[in-house]
């Protein structure tokens, strides 16, 4: 009796994915939406955009871990639905305490070099704009 209740369970989940696949054919041919995967943009990708403005909204910040500590990642969705993340102290900074989906304009000023602990500095300019979603 076990294996045919077994049986039958293994009948109900097939059918489930079954009756789940109608309309497979359509898939082919649908248009792709928004990007899904986010990005992670680095002092080289900020070099390559210093004075753009990009006008996004801000999803939120999150607290990571790595290999050297914790840190803060904070996300972004562009009018193009591209999503991306950063980890820049200064754009950190000016958008922690933003409420999730306020709008905000970034634009990259420059990069410096740090005068002590070597590295570099991202500089920002984040200014909020007249618009907000809910998220």
């Amino acid at each position: 009796m076990k294996n045919n209740n077994n049986n039958k369970q293994k009948n109900d989940a097939t059918e489930i994915v079954v009756s789940n696949l109608k309309g497979l054919d359509k898939l082919g041919k649908a248009k792709t939406s928004i990007q899904l995967t986010v990005s992670y943009r680095d002092v080289e990708d900020w070099k390559e955009r210093v004075g753009e403005e990009i006008r996004c909204i801000y999803i939120g910040c999150k607290e990571e871990e790595g290999d050297n500590g914790s840190y803060t990642l904070a996300l972004f969705t562009e009018a193009d639905g591209t999503q991306f993340c950063c980890a820049q102290t200064i754009l950190i900074e000016a958008v922690k305490n933003l409420q999730a989906g306020q709008g905000v304009a970034i634009t990259c000023t420059g990069v410096k070099k740090r005068k002590s602990g070597g590295g570099t500095v991202v500089m920002f300019e984040v200014l909020a704009l007249d618009f907000r979603v809910d998220v």
